[in-house]
């Protein structure tokens, strides 16, 4: 027998909504990147058979967070993304599966997953590698042993298919900029989540699918987190929800290159139902977070 569209709808769809809406964060007042950023990707879940969960996300995807691949060999790479991404990707699958979905956790570089799915590159759910602690309360997330990373490796049928790793930062970059030099500093994040255009009351134009760039003005730092304005009327944009594990830029002012130094995590105070002004996002170039992801790098073998 079949299964009835609907009826895995009604099953499947509060379970895992609530497993994706409370974990990833968007796009606020950002622009569509095209291939500027060929090596950041949407992380989600295809199943099969495909229907759509709304107008808004690509039939037969369930979104789950954003991420940039740090680093590959042959048809192998590591993919960065948010510690708090991982345990939901699995629950996720787990879920899909017991509804008889087939569901297949993948990465697609694609810039637009609405007009063009791209190439589904396997994530191997064998090698999940992540760092979690809770939600931050606080401005800067200052709780004891706080972290909020996730890498997962994946496996591409043709090497080609992979892009070019992120440009890492080497540790302590943020604090070398000095007070003024972080606050005059130019971030641009990019991610695959939500396209929100007005302020609240908000209309959300895409849940998921194109990769944007957003334009953040830094505001505080922290030691293990950025803090940065998003507020359209003031000129700034940011994350939101399917942003998640999505890298922050640092933008080189003497060359103009990028390098990445935080991923994204949340708004400030885990604001997860309004369009934030401001958000924190994770820094990588922290002795912990670079010591992390050389861990997961000589553990998988690159």
């Amino acid at each position: 027998m079949g299964i009835k569209k609907t009826a895995v709808v009604r099953l499947v769809v509060p379970v895992c909504v609530s497993l994706w809406v409370g974990v990833s964060h968007a796009i606020v007042w950002g622009v569509p990147d095209g291939n500027n950023h060929p090596n950041v990707g949407a992380l989600f879940v295809k199943f099969d058979p495909v229907f759509s969960l709304g107008p808004a996300v690509p039939a037969g995807v369930f979104p789950v967070c954003s991420g940039s691949v740090i680093a590959k060999s042959g048809n192998r790479a590591l993919f960065l993304t948010a510690g708090h991404c991982i345990e939901p990707l699995m629950n996720l699958v787990a879920a899909l599966g017991a509804e008889g979905l087939n569901p297949v956790a993948v990465v697609s570089f694609s810039s637009n997953l609405h007009q063009d799915p791209g190439i589904a590159i396997p994530v191997d759910m064998g090698a999940l590698h992540w760092q979690l602690g809770q939600l931050p309360t606080t401005a800067l997330g200052a709780l004891p042993g706080f972290d909020d990373i996730g890498v997962v490796v994946l496996h591409a049928g043709d090497a080609a298919d992979l892009p070019d790793p992120i440009t890492l930062p080497h540790q302590g970059l943020l604090d070398a900029l000095g007070a003024s030099g972080f606050r005059g500093s130019e971030f641009r994040v990019v991610g695959f989540g939500d396209d929100i255009t007005e302020p609240t009351p908000h209309t959300r134009v895409r849940i998921f699918g194109v990769r944007e760039v957003a334009y953040p003005r830094p505001v505080n730092l922290g030691e293990k987190f950025v803090m940065a304005q998003q507020h359209g009327p003031s000129g700034s944009s940011g994350a939101y929800f399917g942003d998640s594990g999505g890298p922050i830029f640092w933008v080189d002012p003497a060359s103009g290159s990028e390098t990445a130094v935080a991923i994204v995590v949340g708004p400030v105070g885990g604001l997860m139902n309004t369009v934030s002004t401001v958000a924190q996002h994770y820094r990588i170039d922290t002795a912990f977070a670079l010591g992390f992801i050389e861990q997961v790098k000589s553990s998988e073998g690159f």
